[in-house]
């Protein structure tokens, strides 16, 4: 069922159609064939750059709206699979897919859905499968604006929460999982003549239990 923040996004979706535009910046290497899933895919914006690597993308979201908007958009490259689905519970095998990508899923979602959320991401990837994840930083101009309902956790007017993480927060979500790499995104953005700054965290996370405890201690890999 449902809770009021579930419903605050399909009432957007409904109302204003697409909000974001852009796509993702960096993909990470697949080969073309793979099977990857968006969790939480919103109104679509990042499925082209998916679908022109080749991969079968299956893209997932709780709202019927969203996917409709998303559904409707003009695309190219290899087919979409549309589901209506709950992200922490996938309707997936374990350790079936190549990889899952969680962009601004988690951040939208209280805890201990967060939690539940990443661990159905890591177990649904292969060995050597991939999850993508990112998030808006603690560095965000954004941060704290609106009523805070957890730690770092706050609500807009439009019924919708965002957390903002950082960089350690991240690691902890996928502690069964090996991390690839994590480092914060900024990039300034001027209001009304102030200089103000976005961030957004990267991390990518490999199912690889034979190096999950040294990737995570010692080969963390900055990015700035």
């Amino acid at each position: 069922m449902p809770d009021l923040h579930d419903n605050a996004w399909e009432r957007e979706y409904r109302l204003r159609g697409r909000r974001w535009g852009g796509s993702p910046s960096r993909l990470p290497d697949l080969p073309a064939g793979s099977l990857v899933l968006e969790a939480g895919c919103g109104d679509g914006k990042n499925l082209s750059a998916m679908r022109a690597q080749g991969w079968s993308v299956v893209a997932l979201d709780f709202s019927r709206s969203a996917l409709s908007v998303s559904a409707g958009l003009e695309r190219r490259g290899t087919p979409v699979t549309y589901m209506c689905g709950d992200a922490g519970c996938l309707p997936f095998r374990t350790g079936s897919l190549d990889a899952v990508f969680l962009f601004h899923v988690l951040g939208h979602a209280l805890e201990p859905a967060r939690r539940t959320i990443a661990a159905e991401a890591a177990r649904v990837v292969r060995q050597g499968g991939l999850v993508v994840f990112r998030e808006f930083s603690r560095e965000d101009m954004r941060a704290g604006a609106g009523q805070e309902i957890e730690p770092h956790t706050c609500l807009k007017g439009d019924g919708i929460s965002t957390h903002y993480f950082t960089e350690e927060e991240a690691v902890s979500l996928f502690p069964d999982l090996a991390l690839v790499f994590v480092g914060t995104h900024r990039w300034p953005l001027r209001i009304k003549g102030t200089d103000r700054v976005r961030a957004e965290i990267e991390a990518v996370f490999k199912r690889d239990a034979g190096n999950a405890e040294s990737s995570q201690t010692g080969g963390t890999e900055k990015g700035t």
